[in-house]
């Protein structure tokens, strides 16, 4: 099993990407009862375009097994900098052994580095927790977020 590790564009991934996007959603999304999955592509290809969509991915012997994805947003506390945060990340169960998702994390890194960006800002869900692994890779918990269906 050869793993690889690339930075790749949404137009040539999506259909790959929409086959394991549903298993993420069944693993993270609290509410599945209230909320389908239903991507605004259309919004990801123009912040792609924009430079404000970054995809990283694994690959076993070619296939996709998980990918990174990362949004670069201003700081609006800090003007003139950015920093980039996680919209999604996914490595498919059976790649969960190993190293498979450390190094991904690892590439996402390096190339985000590469880019100029100096925060990787990562947030993780209660419902498949990844805290200790997030620990174990330097990262430092800097925040709890809360969820609130507001009306009905």
């Amino acid at each position: 099993m050869s793993i690889t590790y690339q930075q790749e564009f949404l137009n040539t991934v999506m259909p790959e990407i929409n086959k394991l996007a549903s298993l993420e959603w069944e693993e993270v999304q609290h509410d599945l009862d209230k909320k389908v999955l239903d991507p605004d592509w259309d919004i990801y290809l123009l912040l792609e375009e924009r430079g404000y969509l970054k995809i990283f991915t694994a690959r076993s012997s070619g296939e996709l097994v998980g990918y990174f994805f990362a949004t670069v947003s201003p700081d609006l506390h800090s003007k003139g900098q950015f920093f980039v945060s996680n919209d999604a990340i996914f490595l498919h169960p059976k790649h969960r052994k190993g190293l498979i998702g450390v190094r991904l994390f690892q590439f996402t890194e390096k190339c985000l580095l590469e880019d100029g960006y100096g925060y990787l800002y990562v947030a993780t869900t209660e419902r498949n927790k990844i805290d200790s692994l997030m620990l174990r890779m330097g990262y430092g918990k800097v925040e709890t977020r809360f969820l609130k269906k507001l009306g009905k």
